[in-house]
């Protein structure tokens, strides 16, 4: 049976493409004993040729050659197969983050298309605190600029007013997007009431102008995986500089 293990192995795509009926004959009889399976596998001696996957399956028999003699040809098929079957956990994992990466994207490109379609900035800034939360499955957006003052929490239309130098010591000089989980306290001149909630935190810097107060986009969500220091930050920065755009455009009109 394992004398052609190396062949059939090679042989895996061509094997797939020659299963035939009679190698799926005893699937599903039920009381096959393992008389029935050997006499089955007597009968068809191409059986393992044909479905090359039951070998990642497959106990190896045990040489005995004596109590002093090891038997490294079962240590390696059993190795073999236990670095198949990683690498079938690898790769379905592989599969899920670029499914979980793709959905992601999407929700990324509707919320920025969303404030590009605003007619005046107080639309832009009702879609961003009151969409954006159902549309990229958070519990807060909020949009802060410094304005002086003690950082107390101030809603004039959607934007909260930020202390000056606060976001630097957020997000440091130089850091354009900072993920805090839940061992940071949430901000309550950031949150407000919903403060209590959050067990993690997104906060991108914006920079509408040169000459405009530093501000700030936090996302907030109650789900202690919701982000995390080492996570991907691309589409975030993304998303973060079509809003620091959009918000320059309407506050030079406004001005």
């Amino acid at each position: 049976m394992y004398r052609h293990a190396g062949r059939t192995v090679l042989s895996r795509g061509i094997g797939d493409r020659k299963r035939s009926a009679r190698s799926r004959s005893l699937v599903g009889k039920p009381g096959t004993s393992a008389a029935d399976v050997r006499s089955y596998l007597e009968r068809h001696p191409n059986f393992l040729e044909d479905n090359p996957e039951l070998l990642e399956m497959l106990t190896p028999p045990e040489l005995h050659g004596g109590p002093v003699v090891s038997d490294f040809q079962r240590f390696q098929v059993l190795r073999l197969q236990q670095i198949l079957s990683d690498l079938g956990n690898h790769q379905s994992r592989l599969i899920d983050t670029a499914r979980s990466n793709l959905t992601n994207q999407k929700k990324i490109h509707q919320a920025a298309l969303s404030i590009l379609d605003a007619e005046d900035l107080n639309e832009l800034l009702h879609r961003v605190a009151r969409d954006w939360p159902v549309t990229l499955g958070v519990d807060a957006v909020v949009i802060g600029f410094e304005t002086g003052g003690n950082a107390e929490r101030e809603q004039t239309d959607d934007i909260i007013r930020l202390e000056l130098g606060w976001t630097d010591g957020l997000l440091g000089d130089r850091d354009v997007v900072v993920l805090r989980g839940p061992e940071v306290t949430s901000t309550a001149a950031l949150f407000g009431p919903a403060a209590p909630l959050i067990n993690a935190q997104a906060l991108v810097r914006l920079r509408t102008g040169e000459n405009t107060a530093q501000g700030l986009l936090a996302f907030g969500t109650r789900e202690e995986d919701g982000f995390y220091p080492g996570q991907g930050t691309d589409l975030l920065r993304f998303l973060g500089a079509i809003l620091e755009r959009c918000l320059g455009i309407w506050f030079k009109q406004g001005n």
